[in-house]
C-alpha cells in the first residue's frame, strides 16, 4: 500500500508541477505580447523659462494633451498619464520632447 500512496503523490506533483507550468506561460505570453514593462514619460516644468521637457521611453506612442483646465499632462501607453508640474497652456512657451531608443511617436 505504501508503494501506491508513493506512486498517487508522484501524480498529483506531476500535476501540480503542470498546472503551475501553463500559469506561468500564460503570464509570460501575456507580458510578451503587451510589450513587456515599461516605463511612463517624465514631464516637468521650468517656470523660469517656461518650458515643458518631455522625456518618453523608447518604442511607445505618447500624447501631449490640454485638460479642461489648461495643465499640460503627457498620456502614454496602456492608459498612463504624467502632468508637466504646473504647466498650462497659458504659462508655457516652449515644449521640448526627446525620447530613447526606438521608436517614438507623439
Amino acid at each position: 500500500m505504501a508503494a501506491s500512496i508513493t506512486a498517487s503523490s508522484r501524480k498529483t506533483r506531476v500535476r501540480v508541477l503542470a498546472v503551475l507550468g501553463a500559469l506561468l506561460g500564460l503570464a509570460l505570453f501575456g507580458v510578451l505580447r503587451s510589450g513587456g514593462a515599461h516605463a511612463d514619460a517624465i514631464c516637468s516644468y521650468d517656470a523660469g523659462t517656461k518650458t515643458v521637457t518631455v522625456a518618453a521611453d523608447g518604442g511607445h506612442s505618447h500624447t501631449l494633451l490640454r485638460q479642461p483646465d489648461g495643465s499640460i499632462v503627457v498620456a502614454g501607453p496602456v492608459g498612463t498619464s504624467t502632468t508637466c508640474g504646473a504647466a498650462t497652456v497659458t504659462n508655457t512657451d516652449t515644449i521640448n520632447v526627446t525620447a530613447t531608443t526606438g521608436d517614438d511617436t507623439f
